[in-house]
């Protein structure tokens, strides 16, 4: 399979963004000969990346290779902002201009369109730099292997003597004002508001991530069990944390049956209703009820197709445990906490790569590996993100200090 799956970019304004990620990466400028210094309009406030934060992210792999880009030390003093080269043949001709008068009364219009400009970051020589929306700076890109533009990431050099080249710069003020917290630092705004700056891993706008702080309410919840599984595995117990909070809300008898899965399995049939990404979304056809009818029909199919307790594993784990499917249910139901640990414990059993990529925070195959191929339609990636960012802050955890 290729890169993109097609089924998840099931909206316009989906396939847009993508079209909008095909070009940026494909288009080889040439135009300037070696220049890599450039004039930018500043699109966004500047968002200083100050200790909280940096603790919050060290050591994710986005931030590790917008610093390395540049040689910069990882240290809460710079600042990251999105800009619009301005030139003749400006590598940003083919995105419209968010901070033209069109979008002025359409914020969330402009939002799109500046996340798919480059993001750009301070270095040690100019992070007291005062920039507002608006102003024109001196940037530099750096070179693809194959000596194209970079066109994700770039370096702020410094300030421009011209003026600034945008006529009514209102809709990139308004959605400054939108994604930037001033009045007091919230860490799980800043969070969010950090993994909203970076983008998508595909070039696209994440959404308004403050719609999944309700992921964060249950992650300090039972910290000891926690600490100890996750040290079991081998992850953070922030992580640890932040799994159990977005595939349950950390509650334990919980289960999800599969009926694609059983129809695949068995020979025997459930009702299935195909919601967009290949499984149903309809609670008749996915809740306990669902899963005991198809238990009567075909007990290990069903086991099979089904995941279970706080982490959602599926069933197949539950059969190592006990070989007996109807065995295996009752055991499930009489102690759903124990195995439910036991169950994320053989799920994570000998997944090294994973493991590697939880502790680098690079979200995007976490998401694919755990959630499966179509995590990008669920926006799984963003939801673990932010538990994993709030979980940090739980005192019991020592996530914040690290």
């Amino acid at each position: 399979m290729g890169l993109f799956d097609e089924s998840t970019f099931a909206t316009p304004d989906q396939a847009i963004d993508l079209y909008y990620h095909f070009i940026r990466d494909s288009l080889g400028y040439n135009s300037y000969a070696n220049t890599t210094v450039f004039k930018a309009i500043v699109l966004t406030e500047p968002v200083r990346l100050d200790e909280a934060l940096i603790s919050v992210f060290k050591p994710a792999m986005v931030l590790k290779k917008l610093f390395s880009l540049f040689g910069n030390s990882e240290t809460g003093d710079k600042f990251i902002f999105r800009g619009r080269i301005d030139a003749e043949n400006s590598p940003h001709n083919f995105i419209p201009d968010p901070c033209s008068i069109e979008f002025a009364d359409n914020p969330e219009a402009a939002a799109k369109i500046i996340t798919l400009h480059t993001l750009f970051v301070s270095s040690d020589n100019n992070a007291g730099i005062a920039l507002k929306v608006g102003d024109v700076v001196n940037v530099r890109l750096g070179e693809n292997e194959d000596g194209t533009y970079n066109l994700q990431y770039g370096q702020l050099m410094g300030l421009s003597d011209s003026a600034p080249v945008a006529i009514n710069p209102a809709a990139c003020q308004k959605i400054s004002e939108l994604i930037n917290p001033k009045d007091k630092f919230n860490f799980a705004a800043a969070a969010n508001q950090f993994v909203h700056m970076l983008g998508g891993v595909l070039g696209q706008p994440y959404p308004n991530p403050e719609k999944y702080e309700g992921y964060c309410r249950s992650v300090c919840k039972d910290a000891d069990t926690i600490i100890k599984l996750a040290a079991e595995i081998g992850i953070p117990p922030w992580t640890m944390a932040a799994f159990r909070a977005v595939e349950s809300g950390s509650r334990t008898k919980v289960l999800r049956f599969e009926p694609h899965k059983f129809n695949e399995y068995s020979s025997k049939s459930m009702p299935f209703t195909n919601s967009g990404n290949g499984a149903s979304k309809i609670k008749s056809e996915t809740n306990v009820t669902a899963f005991e009818t198809a238990m009567k029909k075909d007990p290990r199919s069903a086991v099979k197709a089904t995941s279970f307790g706080s982490f959602q594993v599926m069933g197949h784990h539950l059969l190592k445990i006990e070989s007996d499917p109807n065995t295996a249910y009752e055991l499930f139901k009489a102690n759903s906490a124990e195995i439910s640990n036991s169950l994320i414990k053989s799920w994570f059993s000998g997944q090294t790569k994973i493991v590697e990529d939880i502790k680098n925070e690079d979200w995007a195959p976490v998401a694919k590996r755990y959630n499966g191929t179509s995590y990008w339609v669920n926006e799984y990636h963003v939801k673990l993100a932010t538990a994993n960012a709030c979980a940090k802050q739980c005192p019991e955890y020592g996530g914040a200090s690290t």
